[in-house]
């Protein structure tokens, strides 16, 4: 976490497959956040965190995984407001499953601009071949934090 600047971090303990199209991550407990400038809940729309206030902020994907897929390859991405991919995309989550090679990872760092209202969610795609490839509980993490606000 950056110290002094708002800030979230979410986590998920659930075994979800991302292996298929535009598979949106959930986040089911939420280890930080500093509610007067993000909302997410663990209830409905789990996937998504809605930013309060305009602004520049930093935001990192890591999702964990495991899978006895021959080479599986995903596609992580961040979309804001269920329409727009941000710019960037984790590609080094390659499984080959062959000599105990079943893990692997996904990460996506950005900076973007906010408005207030927005609301971004994780993407995953797969990007090779099909089959069952699940995060690993509580390996898997969404976090963000201010950069700059926007003055009213």
């Amino acid at each position: 976490m950056h110290h002094g600047s708002p800030s979230f971090q979410l986590i998920d303990s659930s075994d979800t497959n991302v292996n298929g199209t535009n598979v949106v991550i959930p986040w089911s407990t939420q280890e930080h956040i500093d509610a007067r400038y993000f909302t997410h809940s663990t209830l409905a729309n789990t996937s998504r965190v809605t930013f309060t206030h305009a602004g520049v902020y930093k935001l990192t994907v890591s999702l964990g995984l495991s899978g006895a897929v021959a080479r599986f390859n995903g596609i992580l991405t961040l979309r804001k407001n269920g329409t727009t991919t941000l710019s960037g995309a984790g590609k080094s989550g390659y499984i080959r499953n062959a000599n105990g090679h079943t893990q692997s990872s996904l990460h996506l760092t950005t900076i973007v601009a906010l408005e207030a209202g927005d609301y971004v969610e994780a993407i995953c795609n797969r990007e090779a071949q099909a089959g069952t490839v699940t995060m690993v509980s509580s390996q898997s993490l969404f976090n963000g934090f201010t950069l700059s606000l926007k003055r009213a």
